[in-house]
């Protein structure tokens, strides 16, 4: 069984650094917030446009570690019903990638700036604008999830 999990916690592992935002990418708060009214108006829109669907995704990668990792401590899972688990997780880790460069490529096209370092996967809420400077407070597209109403 330990075999098991410790092959499923090393494949989630490294795609949570990822999900999270360890990858060494520049805080884009500062290069954002030197742009004019305007155009940080239209990068506002561009993160608004995609707030909720990787928002959606990023909740149902979580889900679905959560869901693994419960089956896992209870003893329920067999190696190939892990690798089935990691398979989806993997297929949603790359639906939310793919959603962050639409993202990013948008903001590169409205501000004319190069993001291409920007750390957009994970810490755009926060106070303000948070690490990347463009998602409503605490509304993190792809990680943090909105505040309570």
């Amino acid at each position: 069984f330990i075999p098991l999990a410790l092959i499923a916690v090393l494949a989630l592992g490294t795609s949570a650094m990822a999900w999270k935002g360890y990858s060494g990418g520049q805080n884009c708060q500062a290069t954002l917030s030197q742009l004019t009214p305007e155009k940080q108006e239209a990068a506002n829109k561009i993160f608004d446009k995609y707030n909720d669907k990787l928002q959606t995704l990023s909740q149902d990668l979580w889900a679905k570690h959560t869901e693994m990792q419960a089956l896992i401590e209870a003893g329920k899972l067999e190696k190939e019903e892990i690798e089935g688990y990691v398979k989806e997780m993997r297929e949603i880790k790359d639906k939310l990638y793919k959603k962050q460069n639409e993202m990013r490529t948008e903001l590169e096209k409205a501000t004319g700036l190069d993001l291409t370092n920007c750390n957009f996967r994970g810490g755009m809420g926060g106070k303000g604008r948070g690490n990347c400077g463009g998602a409503p407070s605490g509304g993190c597209p792809g990680y943090n999830p909105p505040p309570a109403k």
